[in-house]
């Protein structure tokens, strides 16, 4: 989804069509999708699609209650990788917070890309719909992963011509097992890329960086309620994005 062309769609296309027939269903997953819903990325998207002779698109977009989303991106976002010297942004939660709030969206540049995240759902689904010739619906982020027995059940039913999910096909499969980092690590990782100090690589932590990590850390539990508050109030209907699930099963299977 990275890639400016979109040739590697009609490829795609080409390569299901031959080894499923001509009535097969494609499904392609993409998180990094989010990062160019503002652009006319989705609009060329269903045109190249359309232009392959996919007659059906259906855009799918699974959304997470807003402040768990947030702080879950707030972790995402801390992670540096193996390169702590790579420019990224260092994040403040409480600041991060209220512009979320205030504006339903958030930006971060980093060497590669522009990433956008988008909160405001009801907002983004209804901008989809007026743009998008296919069907744009929501789904929950729970209907999804907790309330299925594998991550992308719910789908998979939807589209399967005998209405199978993956955890019909086999037991072994991945579970919801997940587990996000403590508060501490999350700013112990930005006050690391803060100062391109690499803990994989030196023995002593110096106390300068001790005690910024346990500034930040006081600074975030103490906004936490704040935020969620806040986030409660400016992005209140948040479901109003969401279609239940008994619906994306009837909708999708149109």
């Amino acid at each position: 989804m990275d890639q400016a062309d979109l040739d590697w769609l009609k490829r795609l296309v080409r390569k299901t069509r031959k080894r499923a027939g001509d009535h097969a269903c494609l499904l392609i997953s993409a998180e990094n999708l989010e990062y160019v819903l503002h652009t006319d990325k989705p609009e060329r998207i269903e045109t190249t699609l359309r232009q392959a002779g996919v007659s059906d698109v259906a855009w799918v977009l699974c959304f997470r209650q807003p402040f768990s989303a947030y702080r879950s991106l707030y972790a995402q976002l801390s992670y540096s990788g193996r390169n702590y010297t790579v420019a990224r942004a260092v994040l403040e939660f409480e600041a991060t917070g209220h512009l979320i709030a205030a504006k339903g969206t958030f930006s971060t540049q980093n060497r590669s890309h522009l990433q956008r995240f988008h909160f405001n759902y009801p907002r983004l689904i209804e901008d989809l719909q007026q743009r998008l010739k296919g069907l744009v619906i929501g789904i929950d982020f729970n209907d999804f992963t907790k309330r299925s027995k594998a991550p992308g059940d719910l789908l998979i039913r939807a589209l399967s011509a005998e209405g199978k999910a993956l955890s019909d096909l086999s037991e072994h499969l991945p579970t919801h097992t997940n587990r996000s980092s403590s508060e501490k690590q999350i700013e112990r990782n930005y006050v690391n890329r803060f100062f391109a100090f690499d803990p994989t690589k030196e023995k002593n932590v110096p106390n300068f960086i001790k005690e910024a990590i346990q500034a930040r850390l006081k600074n975030r539990l103490t906004a936490e309620k704040t935020i969620e508050e806040l986030f409660a109030t400016k992005l209140a209907g948040w479901e109003q994005a969401i279609t239940p699930a008994e619906e994306v099963l009837r909708l999708l299977r149109r």
